[in-house]
């Protein structure tokens, strides 16, 4: 499941993958200048139901 996550992550642009070949491999992964912005930035279309009927505080 964290490795399908952290392959999609990688896809849409908002991770980074680095291998190094060491004995074990080690896999390091970052955020993307995309991956540090507020969701709310990254978001597009309509509001989902949830934020459309939710109380506002």
């Amino acid at each position: 499941m964290l490795s399908t996550t952290l392959q999609s992550l990688v896809r849409d642009g908002l991770a980074t993958r680095r291998v190094e070949s060491t004995v074990p491999p080690a896999v390091h992964y970052g955020l993307t200048e995309l991956g540090y912005m507020p969701q709310s930035a990254v978001r597009s279309g309509p509001p989902t139901r949830r934020t459309s009927w939710s109380p506002k505080c």
